[in-house]
């Protein structure tokens, strides 16, 4: 039954002269009372002059329902009638805390019998009463005020989690008392609109698909998932569509187990999750994997961030902003590296696109992406688009990527970039920003730490390229090092096998001119570098 259908019963219910006593019955967590209360809400015309809602959770006696019938009253007429019901709570009150005074709070008790007269009455959580009150009593109650009191009431519980004895009290009454009743079962699209709004599904699809995945209707963790969404969604501006919805839907989830499934999933070891349980078969499954498998989990490092909130009710946001801007930049990398793939495949995967097609292609992905390439990845793509059109100089792409570098990168990256183009002005721009760098390190310093390391950065190659040959010989002839040579080896065999790389060959061919100058001194220099190319080529 959805909300239209819930209106429409309790239409017919409220136009009906004879029927008094309603029976809503529903799960937990359903929305009874939601609904119940935008029904009274919009609903303006009722004859009764007073609504109560009265929650029967922990009550202990028909006397104090009674008097809570009264109190919760809200009137539906004018404010006369309101100043009556305060003049009379106020009374009972005042009786009932002085001993001395105990007739008059009977007096105002029996005042308040008299007042309840033409209500609608509200029972909720019936069976969340005390054990010492029997439903037959609230029965009995209900059954005063519809026959004595012309009161219309309505009852609302959860008919499958009622005791035996409370059950069969039902039983008995149903014919006797009962003129209507129905089963409040929305669906959870329906109570997720109710929250969400009608078009929910469309904003927020991801946590319509944690709902259906875990079959959850319960309207308190719906609002709960909204109200957080609220909180962590202005974090999500400008990212990248994949990275937002990885990130509220797991606010979502992590919502929804936390309020739903508290004594199931343990939120501290949720990032322990793994995903190859989803086809290891044999392996038994612990109730957690089972419900993140439900909802495809896939973990993060701002889980633990979500969790704090849910836990303590704040968290470091900045620290969920940076991880964010992380795996956007992560996202973003991805993306173009795979539309590279997909411009590359079309030139070699198959006969179907034509050059002018592949080259209007790599343009369009220059225009849109071409700073955000590694210098790599725009040597690529210029080489293909040489390939399948001659007339297009792609170079002038790879000279507008290196023109913008030279405004953002260390100096030190950008000698390099020396090599990847011919333009005049552009090496006359890297050498002004390479003269007025920071101190460069020293080559011993640049070539032990990568020798120690076995391996390189780029910040270090591209220092290394930045020294001429001459320097690269006044260092060799003045360093005192016993492990010159050794480190030397290592440092010639390195670059040696990367030497096609335009980077490489020119930090090698620097080398390779001053072991030649070197060797030119005399005889010992020329056989300490021969000893030294042996050790390298082999021969």
């Amino acid at each position: 039954m959805d909300t239209v259908t819930f209106k429409q019963r309790l239409d017919e219910f409220f136009n009906h002269a004879q029927k008094k006593v309603l029976v809503i019955k529903g799960k937990w967590g359903v929305g009874k009372t939601y609904a119940w209360n935008r029904y009274i809400e919009k609903k303006r015309d009722f004859p009764e002059a007073a609504i109560s809602y009265v929650s029967l959770f922990g009550a202990k006696s028909a006397e104090d329902v009674r008097h809570l019938v009264f109190a919760k009253a809200r009137p539906t007429g004018d404010g006369k009638i309101e100043k009556v019901f305060n003049t009379v709570r106020k009374g009972y009150v005042f009786g009932k805390m002085t001993p001395k005074m105990k007739d008059y709070a009977q007096a105002s008790s029996f005042i308040e019998s008299l007042l309840i007269r033409n209500y609608l009455v509200c029972f909720d959580d019936i069976e969340r009463k005390a054990q010492g009150l029997a439903l037959s009593e609230i029965f009995g109650l209900t059954s005063v005020l519809k026959t004595e009191n012309n009161c219309r009431i309505v009852l609302i519980f959860n008919e499958d989690v009622l005791e035996k004895d409370d059950l069969e009290q039902l039983r008995r009454f149903r014919e006797k008392l009962v003129d209507a009743e129905f089963t409040y079962a929305p669906s959870i699209i329906e109570n997720a609109n109710l929250i969400f709004g009608s078009y929910g599904g469309e904003k927020h699809p991801f946590a319509y698909d944690v709902f259906q995945s875990l079959d959850l209707r319960n309207i308190r963790v719906i609002q709960h998932s909204f109200w957080n969404l609220s909180y962590f969604e202005p974090l999500t501006h400008g990212l990248d569509f994949r990275v937002k919805s990885w990130f509220l839907k797991n606010v979502v989830a992590l919502t929804c187990f936390f309020h739903e499934y508290g004594n199931e999933v343990d939120l501290d070891t949720i990032h322990q999750f793994d995903m190859s349980r989803f086809t290891d078969k044999d392996k038994p499954k612990t109730r957690q994997t089972v419900l993140l498998e439900q909802v495809r989990f896939e973990d993060a490092d701002f889980d633990p961030y979500i969790v704090t909130y849910l836990q303590h009710g704040a968290c470091d946001l900045g620290m969920v902003k940076s991880i964010l801007a992380t795996l956007n930049i992560r996202e973003k990398k991805n993306k173009i590296a795979l539309r590279i793939q997909e411009i590359r495949n079309h030139y070699r995967g198959n006969f179907q696109h034509s050059a002018h097609e592949i080259s209007a292609e790599i343009d369009a992905f220059f225009k849109k992406h071409l700073q955000e390439l590694t210098v790599n990845e725009v040597v690529t793509l210029c080489d293909l688009l040489k390939r399948v059109d001659s007339s297009v100089r792609g170079d002038e792409w790879l000279n507008s990527w290196i023109e913008a570098k030279i405004k953002d990168c260390d100096a030190r990256m950008l000698v390099g970039l020396k090599h990847y183009t011919s333009k005049p002005e552009l090496h006359q721009a890297i050498d002004a920003k390479v003269a007025t760098s920071h101190k460069k390190d020293p080559l011993k310093s640049i070539i032990f730490r990568m020798r120690e390391q076995q391996g390189w950065n780029p910040d270090d190659e591209m220092m290394l390229d930045s020294y001429s040959a001459d320097e690269y010989y006044q260092w060799l002839t003045t360093e005192t090092d016993p492990l010159l040579n050794l480190s030397l080896v290592w440092f010639h065999k390195t670059f040696n096998s990367r030497g096609q790389e335009p980077l490489y060959k020119n930090i090698g061919s620097k080398l390779e001119h001053a072991l030649d100058l070197i060797a030119q001194r005399d005889e010992l220099s020329k056989d300490r570098v021969e000893m030294i190319r042996r050790s390298v080529f082999g021969n």
